[in-house]
């Protein structure tokens, strides 16, 4: 039989919903499904050649806690891992982890260091998470672990019995999440496949040579910008709304073609079902006007001059 070659490996751990020693059933029924879904989307991504199943083997009472094994079957030929169902639970786990970090909102940057395969995921807080730059990508691309998170917490923001939600192992707490946090962890970061998935680039600061502003309306403003040496004009739709209003007001005047704007800005592009970018779908976004407009020297010796 198939199954002869299969190996099985189980792992523990314990989700506590802090709060009275009962739970709603529904509220109990979606968050948990929630968390299979998650698990069971980290062994498609990581150990496609897998079989997942959770059981519950203990409930508890002290807020309202049960046991979870993790049982995963795996051709060992084709997965050679020692552990592979404690690596999948903790893989999930991080998963979680990066969520709660963001604190609702998409990062401010993610950097990628090739050198020791780590990333550095900053929040709008300008807080900096480390995490594997696998997991890291993962999570940004694929809808259904953000999506899986999203419904894991959804239930717990209607139900105010619930104050807190801990999952240990080993009897350590690996995540602790209070109920002021509920909200932020149901706040969807991934866009859906449905819509058109998108790889972000994010450029904390760069001077951008100014071609054409809108002074009067708020549609986009035209840019001088390097991509790979070469010099192209791109249109930007400008988010900072203080900018806007200044040089609506005539606050900020010295806008002409030539003056560099230094900016924080973010380029979209689709991507395709394999994550590939398309061609010329790139859309530039300023998020920030990053300080004084920059006139070019032989303007500003003239000015001082006269």
């Amino acid at each position: 039989m198939l199954d002869n070659k299969f190996e099985e490996q189980r792992n523990n751990f314990i989700i506590n919903f802090k709060g009275k020693d009962e739970i709603d059933v529904e509220t109990f029924s979606q968050s948990i499904y929630g968390l299979i879904s998650l698990i069971k989307t980290t062994a498609s991504i990581h150990y496609p050649d897998s079989n997942v199943k959770l059981n519950i083997v203990n409930l508890r009472k002290g807020s309202f806690e049960i046991d979870i094994s993790t049982l995963i079957q795996f051709v060992p030929a084709v997965l050679p891992i020692l552990n592979i169902s404690l690596s999948l639970i903790n893989i999930s786990f991080e998963y979680i982890k990066i969520k709660k970090h963001l604190k609702g909102d998409k990062p401010k940057e993610v950097v990628y260091n090739q050198d020791n395969n780590q990333a550095e995921i900053i929040n709008q807080y300008n807080e900096v998470f480390q995490e594997d730059s696998n997991i890291t990508k993962n999570f940004f691309n694929i809808y259904n672990i953000d999506n899986s998170i999203n419904i894991m917490f959804d239930p717990l923001t209607r139900d105010n019995a619930r104050n807190g939600l801990k999952i240990l192992q080993n009897n350590e707490t690996i995540i602790d999440i209070s109920r002021d946090e509920f909200n932020n962890m149901t706040f969807s970061i991934v866009e859906s496949v449905d819509n058109n998935k998108k790889v972000l680039n994010r450029i904390d600061y760069i001077e951008l040579p100014l071609k054409k502003p809108d002074l009067l309306g708020k549609s986009s403003w035209s840019f001088i910008y390097q991509e790979k040496t070469k010099d192209k004009t791109i249109d930007a739709k400008i988010e900072d709304e203080k900018f806007i209003e200044d040089v609506h007001q005539g606050k900020i005047k010295n806008l002409y073609a030539g003056v560099k704007v230094p900016v924080q800005m973010r380029i979209e592009q689709d991507i395709d079902e394999n994550n590939f970018p398309l061609k010329d779908t790139e859309k530039y976004i300023i998020e920030k006007v990053k300080g004084k407009i920059i006139e070019p020297e032989d303007r500003q010796m003239e000015i001082k001059f006269d």
